[in-house]
């Protein structure tokens, strides 16, 4: 495990926790890393629930890298398929077990996509001088 995303697995529950600070930038390594536990996840018969996480209250992801998107190929004719990322969403959102997005930060962009995936989101409230959750999406 790498790129900032770290995953356990203990009494059938797989938790992925997302660790890249300082504010849990979605990067094209963490994508990928993501994308590979979430299919490996999918299909091992010992986990009931996907639980996933930050280890920064502050943050669940931000939102996935803009300098990296900004290299992605933008003369290419529309596609009528699901890209890369939106097949990860769906692997998460169709896998046949319970998928929890436990969010205590800002989530926006991808990370906003990523966390609709799950069956289930649980959002904190705000307490002390932390905000809570806040969702951040066009």
């Amino acid at each position: 495990m790498g790129a900032g995303v770290k995953v356990s697995i203990a009494d059938g529950i797989a938790r992925v926790v997302f660790d890249h600070p300082p504010i849990n930038l979605f990067t094209f390594e963490q994508f990928i890393e993501t994308a590979r536990i979430v299919e490996e996840l999918a299909i091992d018969d010992s986990v009931r629930v996907v639980l996933l996480s930050s280890s920064n209250p502050d943050f669940f992801i931000a939102h996935f890298d803009v300098e990296a998107i900004l290299t992605f190929p933008s003369n290419q004719p529309a596609t009528t398929e699901l890209g890369p990322y939106h097949r990860m969403c769906e692997t998460l959102r169709t896998m046949p077990k319970a998928t929890i997005a436990v969010i205590e930060g800002r989530v926006g962009g991808g990370g906003s996509e990523l966390a609709s995936s799950c069956d289930m989101r649980f959002a904190s409230l705000p307490h002390g001088d932390h905000p809570g959750a806040l969702f951040n999406q066009p």
